[in-house]
């Protein structure tokens, strides 16, 4: 626990900007750009029913921002949210990814909103993706739904498994019994293990090797 506090005070400290969390602490272009899924973490913990990583008013916050610039500023919410976007409303095209929009970090997004009462954002959101892969007016994509796309319609990676996070959405609807009752004190602190007890693991695994040579059916792992 005592790690988590730290590391959440300094990561607030560098990167909270009072609307959202800046991409680095450096201070190129890029820096300050929006990243649609720069709460993944806060996604992963309120999925498993584990305490917010940070306030709820900084998360509906971001949240908000996201919407309305990567999501909203893209083809009016019609394609999803966009990886990267500057505070000045223009797409961040430092590399590849950012100006990409990704199918599964999309919806992942809109799992996230909903996870955190902003359903009418949440389902505007995955309707861009539905928009632009699914429907008579989008690029078709639906045959073998990518991982990402271009505003200007064009794919990468078709196939892909990320797109399977709509799932998400559905968990946040309707969350299994096991993340509702899921324990509400924070669990970031690993267990202690003693310097004795890692080097009789060592110990035991060195006695259970093989002695075959680095070639041999089996490896040996001092090779």
């Amino acid at each position: 626990m005592t790690r988590f506090t730290k590391a959440k005070s300094v990561f607030e400290a560098r990167l909270w900007n009072g609307s959202y969390f800046n991409y680095d602490s450096g201070t190129s272009y890029s820096s300050r750009s929006i990243q649609a899924d720069q709460l993944a973490g806060q996604w992963y913990t309120a999925s498993s029913g584990l305490p917010s990583l940070f306030d709820e008013g900084r998360i509906k916050c971001t949240l908000q921002k996201i919407f309305d610039y990567n999501v909203m500023r893209v083809k009016g919410g019609r394609m999803g949210a966009v990886n990267g976007m500057h505070p000045n409303g223009k797409v961040d095209e430092t590399c590849m990814q950012s100006r990409e929009i990704w199918t599964g970090v999309t919806y992942s997004l809109a799992a996230t909103m909903l996870l955190h009462g902003m359903e009418h954002q949440a389902f505007t959101t995955a309707e861009g993706i539905y928009i632009a892969g699914w429907s008579e007016e989008g690029y078709g994509y639906w045959f073998q739904t990518p991982e990402a796309w271009t505003i200007d319609g064009h794919y990468r990676s078709l196939i892909y498994m990320r797109p399977l996070a709509i799932w998400a959405m559905q968990w946040a609807l309707s969350p299994p019994s096991a993340t509702l009752q899921a324990p509400k004190v924070n669990t970031m602190e690993r267990a202690h293990v003693s310097p004795g007890a890692f080097q009789f693991i060592h110990d035991s695994v060195r006695k259970m090797r093989p002695k075959n040579s680095c070639f041999g059916s089996m490896p040996n792992w001092d090779c």
